[in-house]
């Protein structure tokens, strides 16, 4: 003979997986969707200590939720950097050319030569502080390139300067 009441087979490995990584708020709520006896649930869940693992699931999700977070951050400052970087380059190649243009020209004098040194240490602190060699001012890096951008424009417009 046969039990007259045969016992309902789950997949505990399933229910257990689906509890864990669920949104379910406890072990009655996933008892009651899942319509199976919360005694029965409980037992298994306790016996296997389902609740610590899904705390431990949960924990895993928010640490890697937050390291992603700061990694996009760093890969946000590091393009900012390389921007920073590629303009200060590019005011490099400017000032060199003025004054290999002033020198030719025989034409530099005390004003010119005094900007031109001053965007060149711009210049030098914007590469400094992208490269994280001068953490000093860090945060008005955008000011630093406007203002060395003011200061090459009255270089480069000053009618005075002869022609190639």
């Amino acid at each position: 003979g046969g039990d007259i009441c045969m016992a309902k087979k789950h997949d505990w490995g399933a229910l257990r997986n689906e509890f864990i990584t669920g949104e379910y708020a406890s072990l009655a709520a996933f008892a009651k969707y899942k319509n199976i006896s919360y005694k029965t649930l409980y037992d298994k869940a306790n016996k296997e200590s389902w609740l610590k693992k899904k705390e431990e699931v949960k924990e895993e999700i928010l640490r890697k939720s937050k390291d992603a977070l700061i990694n996009d951050s760093k890969v946000k400052s590091i393009v900012v950097n390389k921007r920073h970087m590629e303009i200060a380059d590019n005011f490099l190649s400017l000032i060199e050319k003025e004054i290999t243009r002033q020198v030719k020209c025989k034409n530099i004098n005390a004003f010119v030569l005094e900007k031109l040194v001053a965007s060149f240490e711009k210049c030098q602190k914007i590469h400094r502080i992208a490269l994280g060699m001068d953490k000093d001012g860090a945060g008005n890096q955008e000011d630093r390139v406007a203002s060395l951008f003011e200061q090459l424009k009255e270089v480069f417009t000053d009618e005075s300067s002869c022609t190639e």
